[in-house]
């Protein structure tokens, strides 16, 4: 008798991205398998994105809004070391690649001029507030 499983996490994701939000606002096109994981959260006046980015140099960020393109990257130069300086390692797990991540973002609910980043605790946070007009207010309609 053959054994069938099922794996239901790919439909979450198809669930996920497939959401109207995350279609309009946050498309986010992957460049890499090794890219940091990105958390949206959605507040009343903004949106607000954190990226897992644990023993980084804030100065080596680069975030930049170009086109409706919100994107983030990290790129160090990496130093040749020499043989006889070389670093001997017994185990080498981790390595702080550099990344880029791109988000198309829908200009009418966004306001670019006001978008903040901050890199705290190995996480940069980046608050892209909501356009006045993209803020819904419900409003009771009078039948005449």
């Amino acid at each position: 008798m053959k054994r069938v499983t099922y794996n239901r996490f790919p439909s979450l994701l198809t669930q996920f991205f497939d959401d109207p939000f995350t279609k309009t606002v946050f498309n986010d096109n992957w460049t890499s398998d090794r890219r940091p994981a990105v958390n949206i959260q959605e507040t009343d006046d903004s949106f607000e994105l954190h990226l897992v980015a644990p023993g980084r140099d804030k100065t080596n960020f680069k975030v930049e809004l170009n086109e409706g393109v919100l994107t983030i990257g990290y790129q160090v130069e990496t130093v040749e070391a020499r043989e006889d300086n070389a670093p001997k390692f017994l185990r080498k797990e981790y390595s702080l690649i550099n990344f880029e991540r791109r988000f198309n973002l829908d200009d009418n609910q966004i306001d670019a001029d006001a978008i903040k980043a901050t890199y705290t605790d190995g996480i940069l946070n980046v608050s892209l507030p909501k356009k006045e007009e993209a803020k819904v207010t419900p409003k009771l309609i009078e039948i005449g």
